[in-house]
Parts: structure tokens; sequence; C-alpha cells
């Protein structure tokens, strides 16, 4: 159960692990608690730049997991983001 501090380690129902940041967000979103972020690389000698981040949640409440809607097809991980056009000055002359 909670404490006057918040939940406790021994209150996680389920873990999640994700290498997608929107994914982690999403279950965040849901209610999902971030407990760690860390990273690997495949062989540091060979692609020491090669590295890739794993997020690592918790389902910490006392109700059943949340689980967000999945994406349709793996390129629902991209997320475009439709930038504004600058505004450009009136350069006509009245």
């Amino acid at each position: 159960m909670c404490d006057s501090h918040g939940p406790r380690l021994s209150d996680t129902r389920e873990l999640f692990e994700t290498e997608h940041l929107d994914e982690a967000n999403r279950y965040i979103k849901q209610g999902w608690v971030l407990l760690d972020i860390y990273k690997t690389t495949y062989d540091y000698q060979i692609a020491p730049n090669d590295i890739t981040m794993h997020y690592v949640l918790a389902w910490m409440k006392s109700d059943e997991p949340v689980h967000p809607e999945p994406p349709k097809s793996k390129w629902d991980f991209l997320v475009i983001r439709d930038e504004p056009e600058p505004t450009k000055p009136n350069t006509e002359d009245k």
C-alpha cells in the first residue's frame, strides 16, 4: 500500500520495459511510474555510438494495470509534429 511518501517498490503489480520513448510516455499517461532509464550498447569497441535506451515502468496502483492502446503499426512510434509556418512580415505597399 501507499504511505505518506508515495508508492513503495513492494506495491509494484506489473513491470513493463520498452526501448521507445513515445511508448513509455503513453504508459506514463495511463498512470504507470517510470522506475529507471538505462542504456545498452551492442559492442562498445565495435560501435560505441550504437546505444539503445531502455525505459522501465511499473504499475503501482491497487487496481488492475491499464495498458495504452497498442500502435496500429511499427510506424506509429514515429511522432511527426507539424510545425506552424513562421509568420512572414507584410511587405505589401498600402
